[in-house]
């Protein structure tokens, strides 16, 4: 888990290739982990994983991203080794709730799930 180190799948301290001037809030964050210990997220169309380390910051285990763009995917897995992902079409709704469902079984039982979703940024990068 980010952020705070209860369970061991999960990286406990901040990702090596953070700057050196967010550990603190990453630190910070771990802190803050009580809060949301009964909540675990899934980043939908993550991209390259921006939301899922401002989750972490905040407090909140990410299970994982998904991203119908395969170059998305392989840089999310890049940025979050120890986080499950998939490439889907997030509008297949079958497809990724079975995913979420089998992730949650897995490492969320008995905890509130957060969906994480943002537009395409494509539109607004050009």
């Amino acid at each position: 888990m980010l952020g705070c180190g209860r369970h061991s799948r999960f990286d406990p301290g901040a990702p090596a290739w953070l700057p050196a001037a967010v550990h603190s809030s990453w630190a910070a964050a771990a802190g803050r982990c009580a809060d949301l210990a009964d909540y675990v997220a899934v980043d939908l169309g993550c991209g390259a994983g921006g939301w899922s380390i401002g989750a972490a910051l905040a407090g909140l285990d990410v299970l994982g991203g998904i991203d119908g763009c395969p170059a998305a995917v392989a840089t999310y897995r890049t940025n979050h080794p120890r986080h499950q992902t998939l490439v889907a079409d997030i509008t297949d709704l079958a497809l990724v709730a079975a995913a979420i469902r089998r992730w949650m079984l897995r490492w969320g039982r008995g905890r509130q799930l957060v969906l994480l979703a943002s537009p395409p940024c494509q539109p607004f990068s050009l």
